[in-house]
């Protein structure tokens, strides 16, 4: 029965999907002075999925086109033009986390699951926290949930639904400290909504992953490695979205899928001059031991946090 399957919470620590994200210890705030971001290692019994798993790296232009969100696309590799996307929107990431002020806004979640029929969880309402951990040795944003008392909160993920959350930080994937993790390949160039868009894919490098995702359920953890696209400004080189899945499915822990596609806007603050890309909208699908889950996140209403008050 749907209430027995005690999907329980499986969150992504930094980019907000179904896993706890294990971030680099020794990296400094300043990029000028950081050292190299360090390799995190997987288990034999985890690399063995990753290791000679084939990606989107190497997809013939074909399967690139096939895919829904890039008709039209006239896939094209070109190296230098990868080289200079690379080095425009490292920096740009590396400026959005080293400048990120605490922010707040208004969250609104709708957790559904798929089998012969449809289930979906009432519409969760929450104070959604971003706070940036300048000087650190963390570079990914800490995400809270809070509710009208100010008491941290979480996603009612009982029974049969997943909790999922933290998709700010997703654009770390491109941050110059994390880019020898990844491989890159350049797509091409699209026109949407009147703006130019470079497509990049990325996978990460399972023999040099500087980020390990790890899934947990059940009291078992294991750990995961994704690839995906970006959508990047040809001329901001800021990231407009990003789409995310798994290297390679995980038979042996149930599952086969966890995608998520993550739309970024402009944000501007009230009485602030300051302006940052921030997750809006977030769609995220899970296939588990043959149930399909999906998680709609809505976010708005942004403000700087400037309480020093503590979360209880």
């Amino acid at each position: 029965m749907m209430q027995n399957m005690s999907a329980g919470r499986l969150t992504l620590g930094m980019l907000g999907v179904i896993l706890f994200l294990q971030t680099p210890a020794h990296l400094l705030g300043q990029l000028s002075h950081a050292p190299e971001a360090p390799t995190r290692k997987l288990s034999q019994s985890d690399l063995q999925y990753f290791e000679n798993a084939p990606t989107i790296i190497d997809w013939p232009a074909k399967k690139v086109r096939s895919l829904s969100a890039f008709h039209g696309l006239k896939v094209q590799d070109d190296p230098e033009r990868l080289g200079e996307v690379l080095q425009k929107v490292g920096e740009k990431v590396e400026t959005f986390f080293r400048t990120f002020p605490n922010t707040t806004s208004e969250e609104v979640v709708q957790e559904s699951i798929f089998s012969r029929t449809a289930s979906s969880g009432p519409l969760q309402r929450f104070h959604y926290l971003m706070l940036a951990q300048h000087g650190g040795t963390d570079l990914a944003l800490k995400e809270y949930r809070t509710d009208d008392q100010g008491h941290e909160a979480e996603v009612a993920s009982r029974g049969s639904f997943f909790g999922t959350q933290g998709f700010a930080s997703a654009p770390l994937h491109f941050h110059p400290l994390y880019q020898p993790g990844e491989r890159f390949r350049y797509l091409g160039r699209l026109r949407i909504d009147n703006r130019e868009v470079d497509v990049v894919a990325f996978a990460q490098r399972p023999d040099n992953p500087k980020i390990v995702y790890s899934f947990e359920a059940a009291g078992k953890s294991s750990g995961l490695l994704v690839q995906g696209f970006a959508w990047i400004d040809s001329e901001t080189y800021q990231i407009l979205r990003m789409n995310f899945f798994l290297l390679a499915p995980r038979p042996d822990i149930g599952l086969t899928a966890a995608d998520t596609d993550i739309v970024l806007e402009e944000v501007h603050f009230p009485d602030s001059p300051m302006i940052a890309w921030l997750p809006q909208r977030v769609i995220i699908y899970i296939t588990w031991k043959g149930y399909h889950f999906r998680n709609i996140h809505h976010y708005s209403a942004f403000k700087l946090f400037r309480t020093k008050s503590v979360i209880h």
